[in-house]
């Protein structure tokens, strides 16, 4: 069934640009303790405040886009998410690199690339899940496997790094969003190539 399901240009192609999007969940997982803790000195009451708004924003997007799917198509909001996604992680990456972001900007940088996955999850999976009327549920658990264990291992990169650096993380939220923009481009033309076919 997993084989059958892998096969499909559609599902394979929103499976991989989502996954490697969401990666940017774990990373920031993974580095914003040090960066926020360590570098920033912020103590575990005010990590605490700083999490739970930057969770705002991931969760409150998603509930934006249920409103948005009135009107426009997974499609699009997709898209328009993943594109916003690249140019947030792309000034974070070179503001990264010239020491420019303080907390407050490095707040506001994270705020909105998490806010971009939560347009960007839900549309990848409606998207990876749309050929089939069959094998549902499997095709559903090898999105979920799929996602969660590559975001996983690219997650694990953060701690090659120097901890406080916030260098790295930038460095590999920012590839991380561009491989999901390649694999969407690459892998839309397929889809569409084949529809014609």
């Amino acid at each position: 069934t997993f084989y059958g399901i892998l096969r499909n240009r559609q599902f394979i192609t929103y499976t991989l640009a989502g996954a490697f999007a969401f990666a940017n969940m774990f990373i920031y997982l993974a580095g914003s303790p040090a960066i926020f803790m360590e570098r920033f000195e912020i103590g575990p009451k005010a990590y605490s405040g700083i999490f739970a708004l930057l969770a705002v924003g991931f969760i409150g997007s998603n509930q934006v886009n249920i409103l948005l799917l009135k009107k426009y198509k997974s499609e699009q909001i997709f898209r328009v998410a993943l594109f916003s996604l690249v140019l947030f992680n792309l000034v974070f990456l070179v503001g990264a690199m010239n020491n420019a972001y303080g907390l407050v900007a490095t707040i506001v940088i994270f705020f909105f690339s998490l806010s971009c996955l939560g347009f960007i999850y839900p549309n990848s999976s409606a998207l990876a899940l749309s050929p089939f009327s069959r094998n549902l549920g499997s095709a559903s658990a090898l999105i979920g496997s799929m996602q969660i264990g590559t975001a996983g291992l690219i997650s694990a990169g953060v701690g090659l790094f120097k901890r406080v650096d916030i260098v790295p993380v930038a460095l590999m939220m920012a590839t991380v969003s561009l491989v999901a923009l390649l694999i969407l481009f690459i892998g839309r033309r397929r889809v569409l190539a084949g529809s014609l076919q």
